[in-house]
């Protein structure tokens, strides 16, 4: 870890508790049902059959014909934010993933080894779908499910900082061997409450960058040590 992602892990606190708030109830959601839409992931490309649905609970059908692990993303209309993915789809293998998306621009992309560029990304269009009203028990099943998120979230974001304060100071004293071993206990932390980090553009590669990422980035500075 070099000194930047130091100062990323520390400051991601503060983002994390400003920005995991309750979004104020609906009273209707789209629910049209699709048969599960098609993705053929290659090691060079990733097909998904359709580029535009209706609004509603969306199955992709995530099929790994290349040789390598890869995952599978959906991007938000700014190219940045992450709104859902499927990790570790080995080769050969065949799952569903299932998500409900509102109307909107979104882009489909894969990555790779789940390092490095995107590859493939194209826009995914989701129109307005049948809107069906939400019962006041699911409404408060919605709220509760977001208070006891919300809460979690705090609570890691919390222990996070706590953590990374610690391994701060061990790394910046020169203690290699102390940094080592605080390390892993507080990426564990952030690994917890990485969906919400996602939420923020480029902070989840910038913080959860590996090296394969480095290498192929352009910066100069070298980092004797990478975690």
């Amino acid at each position: 870890m070099n000194k930047y992602a130091v100062i990323s892990l520390v400051s991601i606190t503060g983002l994390a508790l400003s920005a995991c708030v309750a979004n104020e109830p609906t009273t209707s959601t789209d629910s049209t049902t699709h048969e599960a839409i098609a993705v053929e992931i290659k090691d060079d490309s990733c097909d998904v059959e359709l580029s535009e649905v209706a609004s509603g609970q969306l199955k992709f059908r995530l099929s790994n014909a290349g040789t390598v692990r890869n995952e599978f993303e959906i991007l938000a209309e700014d190219q940045l934010r992450i709104v859902g993915e499927r990790e570790n789809l080995g080769p050969g293998t065949t799952t569903d993933y299932t998500l409900v998306l509102q109307p909107g621009t979104y882009y489909t992309a894969c990555k790779k080894n789940m390092v490095g560029q995107l590859v493939d990304v194209r826009e995914f269009t989701v129109t307005q779908g049948e809107e069906i009203q939400v019962s006041s028990d699911t409404q408060e099943l919605i709220d509760a499910a977001i208070t006891n998120y919300t809460a979690y979230v705090r609570d890691q974001a919390g222990q996070l900082l706590a953590a990374t304060q610690d391994f701060a100071a061990v790394y910046k004293a020169g203690d290699a061997t102390a940094a080592r071993q605080s390390y892993a206990p507080a990426r564990m932390f952030y690994e917890r409450i990485e969906p919400t980090a996602e939420a923020f553009g480029d902070i989840d590669p910038a913080l959860d960058e590996r090296e394969a990422d480095y290498q192929e980035s352009a910066e100069t500075d070298q980092r004797e040590w990478t975690g």
